[in-house]
């Protein structure tokens, strides 16, 4: 095929192109034959960083392998955030070769599944039978059913029971689990209340229940020693935010409304809606006073 076969070309490395015509994408490799065929509304080229690369189609996503080999139909759900107006789609990010996807199910007034893909053959591996699910990380897959969370492996075998009100991925070794703990009110209603606590990954508590769920900004996972967590006696999501060592003890004093876990030595920091950069003695190497601040990639 000659380039000007096609409307538009994109993503070019020296391996392959994303080409399109008549608003449909394919791929051709090096030499111009084709390798997807221009079947798709969009391809997402080597899909953040990865090796893989996503296909959508009629709102549904598919998975492209390292070798533009297309190992899955776009069966598979696409999640979507609402800005200002409008939608914008929000894909899975592949980890350890393996991404979380979703599937609705065949009455429409069923929340959809979550289920787990093996990238480079398109292989269900988890299948798509649980609430919720997070990322297979270190071994293990918090999964969701029946409002009970506990981790199975790669092979869908329990490894710690499903008996928690809330999970969170595997970091460092351990893992935020949460219990019930009554309940609290709201403006919006009455809702179920958390301790939060860290299992190890033979299910042995390694950190007591003693602090509250995060919010979403929050996530509470190991990283260089330290883990982002709150605790509040007036607020039910954990605002006062600091950072705990593996002992559950504060090291960096809970005075932040949200944190992120540590990269490189420090940890994203935000407070009064401004945001800065603190290093592992608690020290604001960055103050906490601007609108945004990023790690460079």
């Amino acid at each position: 095929s000659s380039p000007f076969d096609f409307d538009d070309i994109a993503n070019i490395d020296s391996h392959c192109v994303v080409v399109g015509k008549d608003r449909k994408y394919g791929i051709i490799d090096s030499i111009g034959s084709i390798a997807v065929e221009l079947l798709y509304d969009t391809i997402y080229y080597h899909f953040e960083n990865s090796d893989i690369s996503l296909s959508e189609l009629n709102r549904c996503i598919g998975i492209i392998n390292s070798r533009n080999k297309v190992v899955t139909d776009c069966n598979y759900n696409c999640e979507y955030f609402t800005i200002v107006g409008h939608r914008e789609p929000k894909y899975e990010v592949p980890r350890n070769g393996h991404i979380r996807l979703t599937k609705f199910q065949a009455d429409a007034q069923k929340p959809k599944l979550y289920g787990m893909v093996e990238c480079e053959t398109g292989k269900e591996v988890i299948p798509f039978e649980y609430d919720d699910m997070g990322d297979y990380s270190e071994g293990l897959i918090w999964v969701e059913k029946d409002n009970k969370c506990g981790y199975v492996d790669i092979q869908n075998r329990v490894i710690i029971q499903l008996k928690y009100g809330l999970a969170y991925n595997f970091s460092e070794g351990l893992a935020a689990v949460g219990e019930r703990d009554g309940y609290y009110d709201a403006v919006a209603g009455r809702f179920l209340n958390y301790k939060i606590g860290f299992i190890d990954k033979s299910g042995n508590i390694v950190i007591p229940f003693k602090f509250q769920p995060q919010a979403p900004s929050t996530i509470p996972e190991f990283r260089q020693g330290l883990a982002p967590m709150g605790v509040s006696k007036t607020n039910y999501w954990g605002l006062n935010v600091g950072y705990i060592n593996r002992k559950g003890d504060f090291v960096i004093k809970p005075i932040y409304d949200d944190a992120e876990p540590f990269v490189n030595g420090l940890g994203k920091v935000g407070r009064n809606r401004k945001e800065g950069f603190v290093n592992s003695a608690g020290e604001e190497v960055v103050p906490v006073k601007f609108d945004y601040v990023y790690f460079e990639n």
